[in-house]
């Protein structure tokens, strides 16, 4: 995906949209003091579980400019939200919607649709279910999604996170850069925040 935008294959991109309906149980919040919480958690259903999907959104169609948003705490005993939408006019132009919850049942897996002048691809998890581009044979990517953590948290195995530690790690050893920097990291966490201020002052965000 990231090369096909990248080389210019979609053309000018037009919209995106990326969809984050997951489950967490009130007993899921309930079952550490840190959960749900603005002083631990720094945030609910966009921070915490979002933020990934936030990230890969980011790093594939670029930086938001301007952000607008709704977080809202609606189902849910705790602090922060668990229930967000945005909407983000990103560098280039194009427009972007955030969807985030963790109060939507049965929970359903990340879906990441982006749409350019000449075609569409569509990620749901880590697997590629649409990819029509003019010129360009269809294709899918075969299996399951990897991740299946929409509504079981216990869901995600520890090999993502060892591989990516192991590569912080390797990166000092070798006093190289890591793969991913502070720097990158951080617009996510900026984007979110952004959304965060929209809905508390009802008002679009400049980035």
């Amino acid at each position: 995906m990231k090369r096909a935008i990248t080389d210019g294959r979609l053309g000018r991109l037009l919209l995106a949209d990326l969809s984050m309906k997951y489950f967490r149980s009130q007993a899921y919040y309930d079952s550490a003091g840190w959960r749900g919480t603005w002083a631990m958690d720094g945030g609910g259903a966009l921070m915490n579980q979002g933020i990934h999907g936030v990230d890969l959104l980011l790093w594939l169609v670029g930086a938001p400019r301007t952000i607008y948003g709704y977080a809202r705490t609606l189902a849910r005993q705790i602090e922060v939200e668990d229930t967000a939408v945005a909407v983000a006019e990103l560098e280039g132009g194009c427009l972007a919607t955030i969807t985030g919850t963790t109060s939507v049942t049965p929970g359903f897996p990340r879906r990441l649709a982006l749409h350019g002048e000449r075609g569409s691809i569509v990620l749901e998890e880590t697997r590629i279910v649409k990819w029509e581009i003019q010129g360009e044979p269809e294709r899918v990517t075969d299996g399951a999604a990897t991740i299946g953590a929409a509504n079981v948290p216990t869901a995600l195995g520890s090999q993502e996170f060892a591989s990516q530690y192991q590569a912080i790690v390797d990166s000092l050893h070798e006093h190289r850069p890591p793969p991913v920097g502070g720097e990158e990291a951080r617009l996510a966490v900026a984007a979110v925040l952004a959304i965060y201020e929209s809905s508390r002052s009802g008002q679009p965000v400049s980035m």
